[in-house]
């Protein structure tokens, strides 16, 4: 087993190491001297191995292990660290961004965390691969906590930009909820429109066009939720030009039906959340 992981660690290292190794057979020594630590005891000797000889591997562990130790903010710096060794769009690079947004979740930065685990997503479509459990089960909680929090402006704008930093189309959910087969707007969501409406306003000053998604639960034909979830963007966009007018003319709609279910299963509480409309800038 000590081989096998010696070898791993190797193939490792010749691929993702700087030209400017320190001392490559003790940075090894180290890092296999981590394993079976505990957190604290790892977290150090990880550390001495990054300064003999950065890689991929050894940042990897480091990040995972102040994880452990709540260790946020380091986690996320050997994180990125970790990054500059893997190619953008990689099945490893969604996997840094997914514990990136642990760390993120972890320190109630929601709106990076939210950009984080979507651009993980993101990379997993569009390779037709199905993401790690773990990675689903970090979506759906860093949806229920974003759910739990009633947006503000404030914070729409800033989840917004904060995507954008992460090199993607900015596009969050609101939690509008519809009840089955209807567009009708409640009264909860009347409020997040209105929140909704002033964080947009500069990016419509600025030209920006945005894009409002409407989606659906699994009920129903494909053709009758396809409609419906067209005709839900177009509530949401109605409501919004009536409180705003000066959004009129930069907003467009589109129906997703229920092609891009955000929970699987068939119980009334998913389905609820399956419900809604993203926002995503052009």
């Amino acid at each position: 087993m000590l081989r096998y992981l010696l070898l791993i660690y190797l193939s490792v290292l010749s691929c993702n190491t700087y030209a400017g190794c320190l001392d490559a057979e003790q940075a090894k020594a180290l890092y296999l001297r981590a394993k079976g630590q505990t957190a604290d005891a790892s977290v150090h000797l990880l550390q001495q191995s990054a300064e003999l000889c950065e890689n991929y591997a050894v940042y990897y562990k480091l990040g995972l292990n102040q994880l452990k130790l709540a260790q946020y903010q380091n986690a996320l710096q050997s994180f990125k660290n970790a990054q500059r060794f893997v190619d953008m769009g990689t099945q490893q690079d969604a996997i840094l961004l997914g514990r990136m947004a642990i760390a993120y979740y972890q320190r109630n930065d929601l709106s990076n965390a939210l950009a984080a685990i979507d651009s993980a997503h993101e990379v997993y479509a569009q390779q037709s691969e199905k993401p790690p459990v773990w990675l689903t089960q970090l979506r759906q909680d860093i949806d229920t906590r974003i759910a739990q929090t009633l947006f503000t402006s404030d914070k729409i704008g800033e989840t917004l930009v904060s995507m954008k930093n992460f090199g993607v189309k900015p596009k969050i959910n609101i939690k509008i909820l519809f009840a089955s087969r209807s567009v009708l707007i409640d009264e909860r969501g009347l409020e997040q429109v209105k929140e909704l409406g002033k964080a947009l306003l500069s990016y419509a000053r600025s030209g920006q066009r945005i894009l409002i998604i409407g989606h659906t639960d699994i009920k129903g034909s494909a053709q009758y939720n396809q409609k419906l979830s067209e005709n839900r963007a177009k509530s949401v966009i109605k409501t919004l030009v009536s409180l705003y007018p000066e959004l009129k003319g930069s907003l467009d709609y589109k129906g997703m039906g229920f092609r891009h279910l955000r929970y699987k299963g068939d119980q009334e509480k998913i389905n609820r959340l399956n419900r809604r409309v993203e926002i995503q800038l052009l």
